[in-house]
């Protein structure tokens, strides 16, 4: 993979990380709330919309 690629999925996975905040934030739902939702942490959720972790 190179440069270009690389930067592209990166560009990529900012824009979803950013998309699931909005999405989070129009429904009004917290952090917490969708982590309790899905079985995760809320530190995981944080770490989702800032695009921070990929698992």
């Amino acid at each position: 993979m190179d440069l270009n690629e690389r930067v592209t999925i990166l560009l990529d996975y900012k824009q979803i990380a950013k998309k699931l905040k909005i999405a989070r934030l129009e429904m009004n739902f917290s952090q917490q709330q969708v982590a309790n939702s899905i079985g995760k942490k809320s530190s995981d959720i944080s770490h989702y919309e800032t695009g921070d972790k990929k698992n």
